[in-house]
């Protein structure tokens, strides 16, 4: 049997072993919000199971000013320094630490 060596064969390969083997969750194509380049139900429920009092504070399961306010931040925070150190430093936003 021959192998798709496209470029759609390949994402399929990659996708296939995260998803499968290293446990990743794959989302899905209408919960991408590009003007953050971000993920929005992932960041949600990253930010709802792990920061609870933020969450709440933010109002962040809800589209309003202060959670635009926060995803804007949190994107030039990840261009700046990268998603790693995001990740592992967090942010300051407006004595909210995240």
């Amino acid at each position: 049997m021959p192998s798709d060596t496209s470029e759609k064969g390949l994402e399929s390969i990659i996708v296939d072993s995260l998803v499968n083997e290293a446990e990743y969750l794959q989302g899905d194509a209408k919960d991408f919000d590009r003007e953050h380049a971000i993920d929005l139900v992932k960041i949600i429920a990253f930010v709802q199971d792990t920061q609870p009092k933020v969450f709440e504070s933010l109002s962040f399961g809800q589209d309003n000013p202060r959670r635009t306010k926060f995803l804007h931040r949190l994107q030039g925070e990840i261009a700046k320094r990268g998603v790693i150190d995001v990740l592992r430093l967090g942010i300051d936003d407006g004595g909210n630490p995240s």
